[in-house]
């Protein structure tokens, strides 16, 4: 049977016109941005935080406690998320009273099997129970730990993806929460800017929101040169007071190109 090619349709046609022209034009300003960059050791740069996560529920209990709202700063080991975890500490306590009756039984054994009243089977065999007893309460102690979700860094609270007495579900984002403690700046150079650049090399930059100017050292220079642009991408770490900087700010990244000539 012969088989026909459907035609793409007008309305698809024009979709995949404007995506490649979407992806010339990006090109086009990229190129332009470089080219002015090469000349003068400016280009632009956005601000990017050191992490970002979103932090999801590990136990399927109900939230009783948030202390963080969107926009506040904690430190690393803050209580982030407090669960209900009434169950899950009584299944720990079951279990740890299971352990020390297994210990007891297998201490109970070796003793008999001195005085030959037990065999060395029997003692064998309590002895791993025993064991076993003790890894099931060290599991039923992680599963209580997870009922504090601790901050893995200090930082800021970025949104809240669920409230207290909510009942999120395990795998369930609770929030998403930024690393401020080290911001660093994003930029797309000129790939000649390779010969004179190296990580160490000083910039400063001009925050556009605040005016502020700051110091900063390429710390990352990208794997890739694109070779549509020709441009490659740098992080620096902005260094010095950078309490009024936000993820997301942009500016201008001035760079000492005679430093490494």
């Amino acid at each position: 049977m012969k088989t026909t090619r459907r035609r793409p349709r007008r309305h698809e046609r024009g979709i995949r016109a404007s995506a490649r022209m979407s992806v010339l034009m990006l090109a086009a300003v990229l190129v332009a941005n470089a080219a002015a960059g090469q000349e003068n050791g400016k280009i632009r740069g956005i601000v990017q935080p050191r992490a970002k996560a979103s932090l999801s529920a590990e136990v399927p209990s109900r939230i009783v406690r948030l202390p963080f709202r969107e926009g506040e700063s904690f430190h690393k080991g803050d209580v982030l998320v407090e669960y209900d975890c009434a169950r899950l500490e009584a299944a720990r306590k079951a279990a740890r009273a299971a352990w020390r009756a297994a210990t007891l039984k297998a201490s109970s054994k070796r003793r008999l099997v001195k005085y030959q009243a037990a065999g060395r089977l029997e003692a064998a065999v309590a002895e791993a129970e025993s064991e076993r007893a003790r890894a099931e309460m060290e599991a039923a102690t992680v599963e209580v730990r997870k009922c504090r979700l601790l901050a893995p860094f200090k930082g800021r609270v970025v949104e809240l993806h669920a409230q207290a007495y909510e009942t999120p579900g395990t795998g369930r984002p609770v929030m998403t929460v930024v690393d401020l403690s080290r911001l660093e700046v994003e930029v797309i150079a000129p790939s000649s800017w390779l010969a004179r650049l190296r990580p160490g090399v000083k910039f400063t930059f001009r925050v556009d929101e605040t005016g502020d100017v700051l110091r900063g050292r390429v710390e990352r220079i990208g794997a890739m040169v694109d070779a549509v642009s020709q441009t490659v991408r740098l992080h620096g770490v902005l260094e010095g007071n950078v309490s009024r900087v936000l993820p997301g700010m942009s500016g201008v990244a001035e760079f000492r190109m005679e430093a490494t000539q």
